[in-house]
């Protein structure tokens, strides 16, 4: 009985090799053939470092062998393909090679895993590397350049690999057939002196049967896939052997191929710089793998291919030619190219977006991440990438600091759209808080399938910051008409005295009737303010300025027609009103002049802060620094500003103002203006040696209506105008100061050059 041919006998290993190879490379995995004894038939193509070092010791090489023989032989027992596990959690996809009926060794496909190595598997690989004296710290280090493959997407490509493994199979059963004939014919040649002729008709058919073996196998070679060409050529790059796939690869039968040469179908420019680079590699008789070139399909398409070969000798050992395969690319380099493109403009859009944006999948671990989303959270990308969500997203209610659902859990569990509340806090990873909104929501396959959820969320700090402000103001407007009501109030009872005084006068019937028309107009006017503080602006311009302005005016007439035949309580009544209304027509100024810096704004131009300054020492200001006996001082030439002209004018002469105005007793006001160049800004200080502002009054100063001092001197809402115009022109402004010695106000603006380049607001 013959001995049994083990597969190295059967096949072809340096045709095995090279096609190996080429299928590692373009599918991004390591391969390798084993015998069913457990040693490595082929060479490991393409392993990762991981794996390489395992195998740098005798015991890691022991276990490593043991780990393919015990994953052969559950193969072998399942009767199919199967992707399984070795010792150290790599995943192999296992395909038995199976020939006629015997098993003759099994292909691996792999090191890879389906996703990135948990703590859990961290701690055991560890553990494993002490066992086969390896630094732990160096294996797990080296875990991180293993390939993260997708089982799905292994199958997807274990196709092609079955093919091989079929391929072999059929190889080896050729050549098992091909061995039974020359067992056949050697036997023939024992017994030919006793049967010549009898054997030599069986030795004809030995013979045809060989031929008949050696044509399956190119059929089989030539049926692996219409779009790979097998192919050989002389040491001139010459087509000695195409396969029939050639047809559907370049759109020529083989017959019109072989004679030509590989440049003869590329395009002019590529196929000379192929043609020198084939020649350098033919010199060195050297294998090439996965090289790209274009192609010229007779139909005039260019084509991409990948092309790989190994050099052929002669039982001489004389270099003869190549052999290899040639795939044609061209949809996947498309596909990839599309895939690349939607990649590039997704990293751009999560890149620019002013959103935080955290993708999952289904199991919650994080597998995409924008800037935004590491700024706000305080994760490193590559750090955060693979953790579960909630390691990463802490947030809590801002009222009560309880946490927040993790918004994954509820996205996955309702699938549904589902917001994170209107109190939701961000813990970034150092501690820091952010107010946040926006929401979660699955991301669904094509079959509808939740696949993973996607989190948008932004910082909304800045935005509940000047809604609290709003709200403040609002609150601060309601007390305002709350005031207002009661001076009405006061007002109708002075009416009413003024009434009961003037009753037998009927000039002073006919302007108290009059006063109680404008006083019902200021009512309603008063009560659609409550209702709607959009309009209060509107209001106060149309509706208030001039029947306050009346009521003075008229208050006065009273006083002056009824002089000397008031009493003393009577007179302090008038006198009253009087004083009131013109406190309302201050504070209705006032706020009017708040509310035009937005809507009463002019264009920006070149302002001269010398001339501002000196027209109002010479006009507005005359009176007050007169009665004051105050000064103004400028020890340099202030530096002119890009600015409105108007509102400048306003923002000195309030600043000048709050100084002749706050003075030290018996001390005479004296105002220092004080300018400089900041860069693109010019900032400007304005230095008083009044009575001066506590610390603690800094900010609030600034606010609507902040008075510091009981007195009437002021409504609170100058230095509130102030801070308006200066942001209006994108600078700051604030206020330094010594109680009992004075307070310097500074502000920034836009310097003259800048409206050299065009910046108008």
């Amino acid at each position: 009985m013959s001995k049994k041919a083990n597969l190295k006998e059967l096949v072809d290993f340096d045709e095995l090799q090279s096609i190996q190879d080429s299928f590692a490379k373009t599918v991004g995995t390591s391969s390798v053939v084993f015998s069913p004894e457990g040693e490595p038939l082929t060479r490991f193509s393409n392993p990762t470092s991981f794996c390489s070092l395992i195998q740098t010791t005798e015991e890691g090489r022991r276990r490593c062998f043991q780990s393919f023989m015990e994953m052969s032989l559950k193969a072998l027992e399942l009767k199919e393909p199967n992707i399984l596990y070795c010792f150290a959690h790599g995943g192999h996809f296992v395909a038995p090679i199976i020939i006629n009926g015997e098993h003759k060794g099994t292909m691996f496909a792999g090191q890879f895993i389906p996703q990135k190595f948990s703590d859990e598997q961290l701690s055991e690989i560890r553990r494993i590397a002490e066992e086969i004296n390896i630094d732990p710290e160096l294996l797990a280090k080296e875990t991180k350049g293993m390939r993260v493959v997708g089982e799905e997407e292994v199958w997807n490509y274990s196709s092609l690999l079955f093919q091989i493994v079929v391929l072999i199979a059929r190889q080896g059963a050729q050549a098992a057939e091909l061995n039974r004939a020359m067992n056949k014919l050697q036997k023939a040649h024992d017994e030919l002196e006793m049967r010549v002729e009898e054997r030599t008709a069986e030795l004809t058919k030995s013979n045809e049967e060989l031929k008949q073996s050696e044509e399956k196998y190119r059929g089989l070679v030539e049926d692996v896939s219409n779009t790979i060409q097998i192919w050989e050529t002389d040491a001139k790059g010459v087509y000695t052997y195409v396969s029939p796939s050639t047809k559907w690869v370049y759109g020529y039968s083989p017959e019109k191929v072989i004679g030509k040469t590989l440049f003869d179908f590329m395009p002019g420019e590529e196929a000379k710089k192929i043609k020198k680079e084939f020649a350098k590699i033919a010199k060195q008789r050297k294998t090439f793998e996965n090289l790209i070139n274009p192609a010229k399909h007779r139909s005039g398409k260019i084509l991409i291919m990948e092309t790989s070969g190994t050099p052929v000798f002669d039982e001489n050992n004389q270099f003869i030619g190549y052999r290899g395969t040639a795939r044609d690319i061209t949809e996947r380099k498309k596909a990839e190219n599309a895939l690349r493109e939607v990649q590039e403009r997704l990293a751009v859009t999560l890149k620019s977006i002013g959103d935080g944006v955290i993708a999952t999948d289904i199991e919650g671990r994080i597998t995409v991440m924008n800037d935004t989303a590491q700024e706000l959270t305080g994760w490193k990308i590559d750090e955060a990438m693979g953790q579960p969500s909630h390691e990463i997203l802490n947030i809590v209610n801002e009222e009560t600091r309880n946490p927040i659902d993790d918004p994954v859990v509820e996205v996955l569990h309702s699938g549904n759209v589902v917001g994170l509340g209107n109190h939701s806090v961000l813990i970034a990873k150092d501690g820091t808080e952010q107010a946040i909104a926006d929401s979660g929501a699955p991301i669904t396959a094509f079959d509808g399938t939740t696949i993973g959820v996607v989190l948008v969320f932004r910082d909304v700090t800045e935005k509940r910051k000047v809604e609290e402000e709003r709200k403040a103001l609002i609150e601060k407007l309601e007390e305002n008409n709350r005031t207002l009501e009661e001076r009405a109030k006061e007002l109708e009872e002075a009416r009413e005295a003024t009434l009961n005084i003037a009753y037998d006068l009927d000039d002073a019937r006919r302007v108290a009737e009059g006063a109680t028309k404008e006083l019902e107009e200021l009512t309603q006017k008063l009560d659609k303010s409550n209702k709607d503080l959009q309009d209060f602006a509107y209001i106060v311009s149309h509706d208030l300025k001039a029947p306050v302005r009346k009521v003075a005016m008229f208050g006065e007439l009273l006083t002056e027609s009824l002089a000397g035949k008031l009493d003393e309580n009577d007179q302090e009544n008038f006198d009253f009103m009087i004083k009131g209304a013109t406190r309302m027509q201050q504070l209705i100024n006032d706020l009017l002049t708040y509310s035009r810096v937005q809507t009463k704004a002019k264009p920006m131009e070149r302002v001269d802060l010398n001339e501002v300054v000196e027209d109002l020492g010479e006009v507005e200001l005359a009176i007050p620094l007169e009665e004051a006996g105050g000064a103004i001082e400028v020890p340099e030439p202030l530096p002119c500003v890009y600015a409105d002209p108007s509102q400048m004018h306003q923002l000195m002469q309030n600043l000048i103002g709050n100084g002749l105005k706050y003075h030290r007793e018996g001390v005479p006001p004296v105002i220092t203006i004080r300018g400089e160049q900041a860069g693109s800004m010019v900032r400007i200080e304005v230095q008083d040696n009044g009575i001066g502002i506590e610390e603690a009054y800094y900010e609030k100063v600034f606010g609507m209506f902040q008075r510091l001092h009981a007195d009437d001197k002021g409504t609170g809402v100058g230095l509130a105008v102030c801070k308006s115009i200066v942001e209006r022109h994108e600078g700051e402004i604030g206020v330094e100061s010594m109680p009992g010695e004075g307070s310097m106000f500074w502000f920034t603006m836009p310097g003259e050059g800048r409206g050299e380049r065009g910046d108008e607001r």
